[in-house]
């Protein structure tokens, strides 16, 4: 390479450095401390961008290194140097999603009596005709639906659900859970979302649990920490009163696991179904196609929508789902006892 285009691919490649500097920091700062505003806790919901982006700071730094004189090499090599750490520190942040659990127990045909199939929506928008179809496609037998307007509920009532999933929990506005088994004990958690716990009962793991959540968006920072507050109290009272009790988790969580709320729940003991599942990191919001910018239709970006399962159950084939018209990717899950075998869902492809 001539003098002139070693000098211009150095300037190309320093300039990208210096606008990716604050970029990482961005994506990384956050995951480091329990953000206060909302928008370093929006912010902290796109840390798992922070990979690419210091792999990408590494390469452009070692580039700008490579093409810079002698005295002008110590700052990018520094930046280098900081990027690879900082690569490695996101990279331990995402490996759980990558090296869960082993699998336990044989995998056995849809419909076995020991395996609960969970779904999660947020269906504020979306059709429900595609809903009930992914529904039965999954084979699912608890549906957790949250921010549904009253027309939506309306929607999904006068759908063949109900026939499917006879037993409903929930009211206009807010959270609504159909359910193939009874349901009972219905408590409102106060918050802003209408978030929600009831008892499931199964005939393959008796009572069990069902949280269904949806806190305050997080840019409401206070709000959205008051709401957290709440059900962290709700599931502490939940696990003293009955510590045996299998429970489950669902809905927009309105948080990811580099938030610090999340954290704490999860130290209740609950695992996230695709963590434990193996199953990948899984953006599932907003939808694709249901967010552009520029004219460009904006990806998955943030792992708000969750399944979480306590101890003594197991997460299995975790998977997200396309609703028509929703702004979220749904999430569904096989729940099966821990010690049991696990089922598999039949029906459409996996997103991811």
């Amino acid at each position: 390479m001539s003098a002139g285009g070693r000098r211009a691919v150095g300037a190309l490649a320093g300039t990208v450095t210096l606008l990716l500097v604050p970029v990482v920091a961005a994506l990384t700062l956050p995951r480091l401390h329990e953000p206060w505003t909302g928008r370093e806790v929006e912010l902290a919901a796109l840390t798992p961008w922070g990979l690419p982006a210091s792999g990408l700071l590494v390469v452009v730094a070692l580039a700008t290194t490579a093409c810079a004189r002698r005295w002008w090499r110590l700052l990018p090599g520094f930046i280098a140097a900081a990027g690879v750490l900082t690569l490695a520190t996101h990279a331990v942040w995402l490996a759980p999603f990558f090296s869960g659990d082993p699998p336990t127990g044989s995998t056995g045909q849809a419909g076995q009596s020991d395996r609960l199939v969970v779904m999660t929506q947020n269906l504020e928008y979306g059709s429900a005709a595609s809903l009930v179809d992914l529904v039965r496609a999954n084979a699912v037998d608890v549906l957790v639906l949250v921010d549904l307007t009253p027309d939506g509920r309306s929607a999904v009532i006068a759908s063949d659900l109900p026939a499917r999933l006879p037993f409903t929990v929930g009211a206009d506005g807010g959270s609504l859970v159909l359910s193939r088994y009874r349901l009972g004990a219905d408590r409102l958690i106060s918050g802003g979302g209408d978030s929600r716990e009831l008892t499931v009962e199964t005939p393959m793991m008796g009572a069990v649990d069902l949280v269904a959540l949806h806190p305050t968006p997080p840019y409401q920072g206070g709000a959205w920490r008051h709401d957290y507050g709440e059900i962290l109290g709700r599931l502490r009272e939940s696990g003293r009163v009955r510590p045996d009790r299998p429970r489950v988790v669902a809905g927009d969580l309105n948080a990811t696991a580099d938030h610090v709320a999340l954290q704490q729940v999860l130290s209740l003991g609950y695992r996230d179904a695709v963590e434990q599942a193996d199953a990948g990191w899984q953006p599932t919001f907003p939808a694709p196609g249901a967010v552009r910018r520029l004219g460009l239709p904006v990806p998955p970006l943030v792992q708000i929508d969750h399944v979480l399962v306590s101890a003594g159950l197991r997460a299995h084939d975790v998977h997200r789902v396309a609703v028509a018209g929703a702004d979220h990717l749904g999430v569904v899950a096989v729940v099966t006892p821990a010690t049991g075998d696990a089922g598999t869902a039949t029906g459409t492809p996996p997103l991811g």
